[in-house]
């Protein structure tokens, strides 16, 4: 099989989700730690955090907008296939809960995934802990994978909740894109 071209992913900086109590360096490291272990898996191509927050503010984007509308219709449409945007937060018990979405161009969450780390000194494993579901998941969505010569087309699916089950029918359409290259239909 072909290898699939890596997602180019932008990391949003995390931000604190804890009610105006202060967690220090708390989302600061799981940003950092969740870049660090997910741009060392072959599935993704991080962006580096100085350029994708460029490219952010040229496009006018906050997490409000990537997570309703999305980017589809921005200069950086081409740039960057998904967003992940994540917090920190703190539980009655004083452990930090971890959140990571990861969005599509088209502002649909893709993924989400939540763990636990006890305290502070343990954010990097939980930040690994999600990287690795993330990969369990991989890809987000169908992949085309080569087209053969008699016009067959093989696609990767991927996991639940895309595996085809006996009776299942797959339809693939050709679709009509505007001018901006965008699909605008089937």
């Amino acid at each position: 099989p072909q290898k699939v071209k890596p997602v180019k992913l932008g990391i949003f900086p995390f931000a604190s989700n804890s009610n105006g109590e202060d967690l220090g360096a708390a989302p600061i490291n799981a940003g950092m730690e969740m870049t660090k272990q997910l741009s060392s898996l072959p599935a993704f191509e991080v962006i580096d955090a100085n350029q994708f927050d460029k490219m952010i503010s040229s496009a006018k984007l906050i997490p409000k907008i990537i997570a309703s509308k999305g980017w589809f219709d921005t200069d950086i449409n081409d740039f960057v296939d998904v967003i992940a945007m994540g917090s920190v937060s703190k539980d009655s018990e004083g452990e930090y809960i971890i959140e990571t979405k990861f969005y599509s161009r088209f502002g649909k969450i893709v993924l989400s995934q939540i763990e636990t780390a006890k305290n502070a000194n343990k954010i990097d494993v939980a930040s690994k802990k999600i990287s690795m579901q993330i990969l369990e998941k991989f890809p987000f969505e169908g992949h085309v994978l080569n087209e053969k010569e008699n016009k067959a087309v093989k696609i990767n699916l991927g996991k639940e909740p895309f595996q085809l089950e006996a009776g299942a029918e797959l339809k693939v359409v050709r679709p009509k894109f505007d001018r901006k290259g965008i699909i605008e239909g089937y």
